[in-house]
């Protein structure tokens, strides 16, 4: 074990302990959750597969543009920067598994090395397994920009894909995903542009006072044993609640 994974383990020592506990029970109650993820490199394609699985059998998984706070166990995949693994290790997996899943795509960095294609993108669009969202042009922190700058990286981008999948286009991913990065004038811009739903990295469930243009998603990796996905999905965020998890766990043996 190397030492990153060594301190994620104990990072997640909470959501770990969680997890057991919540793993026999009924998530039907629990409020909806979109994971997100990044790359799913070859090595990893088997744990992404078994936690997809897992994922599935626990939860209702539906279209990210299906999650509503009312809809208690449902939960969303989604999947960003439009890396290359997406048509290569996702969607293979995701249609073995009957579950569809959404790539946010930059489009500025469609046909780079290690990123899907423009042809990656509009092959996957014809399918029922991966829908698509905007993710700016470049990847940009667009509290930086100005206004003209952010009108070409969100509304260009809104174009952009449109363009590849032949239908409008109404979900957008901010890059980075914390308000810090995005700004209030990022989106105003989103919203004028036409996008319906946007989502940050906000690490928290789907809740009756989150903001359509502002919606959560959790993180994760293809490497979080189902356990620690057990303990996300049971409300264990971190770091407050994780510590608090954990200290009701302790106390309750």
């Amino acid at each position: 074990m190397s030492t990153a994974e060594f301190l994620t383990n104990i990072v997640y020592a909470g959501v770990y302990a969680s997890g057991f506990r919540s793993r026999w029970r009924s998530m039907d109650g629990e409020p909806p959750v979109i994971l997100a993820w990044h790359d799913i490199r070859p090595a990893e394609a088997n744990t992404f597969r078994r936690q997809v699985a897992w994922l599935a059998e626990h939860r209702k998984v539906v279209p990210t543009q299906g999650v509503d706070a009312q809809k208690g166990g449902c939960i969303s995949l989604t999947f960003d920067d439009g890396l290359a693994s997406v048509a290569r290790t996702v969607a293979p997996i995701l249609n073995d598994l009957g579950v569809v899943g959404t790539a946010f795509v930059p489009t500025g960095l469609l046909g780079i090395r290690g990123y899907l294609t423009g042809s990656d993108v509009a092959e996957l669009a014809r399918g029922e397994v991966v829908g698509f969202g905007a993710h700016s042009r470049t990847h940009c922190r667009l509290s930086t920009l100005s206004s003209s700058e952010l009108e070409a990286e969100i509304r260009g981008s809104k174009e952009d894909l449109e363009a590849i999948v032949g239908r409008p286009v109404d979900l957008f991913c901010y890059p980075f995903g914390k308000m810090f990065d995005v700004g209030d004038t990022a989106i105003r811009v989103c919203s004028e542009a036409g996008f319906r739903l946007g989502y940050s990295t906000v690490r928290k469930a789907i809740t009756h006072d989150c903001q359509p243009l502002w919606t959560p998603r959790i993180c994760v990796t293809p490497r979080m044993p189902v356990h620690v996905l057990a303990g996300l999905l049971n409300g264990v965020f971190w770091p407050e609640d994780m510590i608090a998890s954990l200290s009701r766990t302790i106390k309750s043996h």
